[in-house]
């Protein structure tokens, strides 16, 4: 007999009863050479999943906590950031950029709707900007945004040195 229901929504997502198996162990002290060990090897493995070499974080928290990291790090009184924003999650960049002081340059992309590359090149091409904010994927429409390609654009066609991504909420 199967140990897990399918469950086809966006969120929450089923665990793999290993995985909950392993969660009912004891927890381990943040020092403790076993996790210090089990962490290293876990940011090794991010390396290899985001396939960089740089360093990675990880968050203890929900993914609006490490939103809010990298733009409370990355934005200050007065900086312009574009904001490419599609679907539910659309607006946590643009309340987060405005609770740090940003003003925004926003392409709006309709509900169900990815944005086109092209869009992004005609924004960059209007101002300058401090970072771009855009979601990789919206869980509420299922819509994926061509980030690889935007990036590749903003990198090339902007003084833009910082890409948030919000990759799946």
């Amino acid at each position: 007999m199967d140990e897990r229901k399918l469950l086809m929504i966006p969120g929450p997502t089923n665990v793999d009863p290993a995985v909950l198996r392993a969660l009912s162990k004891s927890t381990l002290a943040h020092t403790d050479p076993q996790f210090v060990e089990t962490f290293k090897e876990a940011l090794e493995n991010l390396k290899r999943a985001f396939m960089t070499k740089h360093e990675v974080f990880a968050i203890a928290g929900s993914g609006t906590l490490a939103l809010e990291m990298g733009v409370a790090n990355i934005i200050e009184l007065g900086d312009k950031v574009l904001k490419i924003v599609a679907g539910y999650f659309r607006d946590y960049f643009v309340k987060m950029s405005k609770a740090h002081g940003a003003t925004s340059k926003i392409v709006d992309v309709p509900w169900g709707k990815c944005v086109r590359p092209h869009q992004v090149k005609e924004a960059l091409n209007e101002d300058d900007y401090k970072a771009v904010t855009i979601t990789h994927v919206d869980t509420s429409t299922g819509v994926i945004n061509p980030t690889r390609e935007i990036g590749q654009i903003v990198k090339k066609n902007s003084d833009a040195f910082h890409t948030l991504t919000q990759f799946a909420h």
